[in-house]
């Protein structure tokens, strides 16, 4: 399952990469946007599921991935004006990297 996980948060990373090159372009796509949220969400969920049934190592990925979901979903959708949601968006998508990085931290036995 920590496979799975993993493959889905490099999807949703990954996907967040291009609506990031798209942003800088000034093109939305609301369906991509919906596709990523739903991308971090499942995949959030399933991280949340995987340190729920293992032994307790630290809960530091889940939360980061957590929070970098609900700043991805405020940046747009409840900050405003247009400068501070950027840096809602810029805090998103390190927080974001972050957690990927600390749940293979995670993944690894020892």
């Amino acid at each position: 399952m920590t496979g799975l996980a993993l493959a889905l948060l490099i999807a949703t990373a990954f996907l967040g990469a291009i609506l990031g090159v798209l942003y800088f372009q000034r093109v939305r796509r609301a369906r991509l946007v919906n596709l990523h949220l739903i991308l971090a969400l499942v995949s959030t969920a399933l991280v949340a599921w995987l340190f729920y049934t293992a032994p307790a190592r630290g809960a530091w990925p889940l939360g980061l991935l957590a929070f970098a979901t609900a700043a991805g979903y405020a940046a747009f959708r409840y900050v405003r004006p247009r400068q501070v949601s950027e840096w809602v968006l810029a805090a998103h998508v390190m927080v974001g990297l972050a957690g990927i990085l600390t749940f293979l931290s995670w993944m690894r036995p020892g």
